[in-house]
């Protein structure tokens, strides 16, 4: 095993309609980058990302590739409560989310449990509503 700072991952499986989206929330202990990656099916499908201070809705990091089936952003954060949002610019896909934050990688044996970060589906609110309002005017600009 190689250990360092530690780096934590979970997956959410999801599926998005064509104009619509999805809020998810997790936490993080660690100081440092956090990215949230999304790898979905479908090539008619443009999804976007964006992270956000759950408390606040405050725009954090955008993901507005126009790369077919993948989105990310990364940004540095400090520990604290953190909501993303997948959302459809164009099209319906199932789609898997990953969130990693942490300095390092900690590589761990195939079939080992790890602890780490839980990714929560959670209900819209109106700071998440916020974050959602800037990632759509920046997607709208992307075109």
């Amino acid at each position: 095993m190689l250990v360092g700072a530690t780096s934590f991952a979970n997956m959410k499986k999801g599926r998005v309609a064509s104009k619509g989206d999805k809020t998810f929330g997790f936490s993080t202990s660690a100081d440092g980058p956090c990215t949230v990656s999304v790898i979905y099916d479908s090539v008619s499908a443009d999804l976007d990302t964006a992270i956000g201070a759950a408390d606040t809705g405050d725009l954090l990091c955008l993901g507005v590739s126009t790369q077919l089936n993948f989105d990310s952003c990364t940004a540095g954060l400090p520990p604290g409560d953190y909501a993303f949002v997948v959302s459809s610019f164009q099209g319906s896909s199932a789609f898997r989310a990953v969130v990693n934050c942490g300095s390092e990688e900690q590589i761990s044996a195939a079939g080992q449990k790890t602890t780490g970060i839980t990714i929560n589906e959670i209900e819209g609110t109106s700071n998440t509503r916020k974050l959602l309002d800037r990632l759509h005017k920046v997607a709208v600009r992307k075109q």
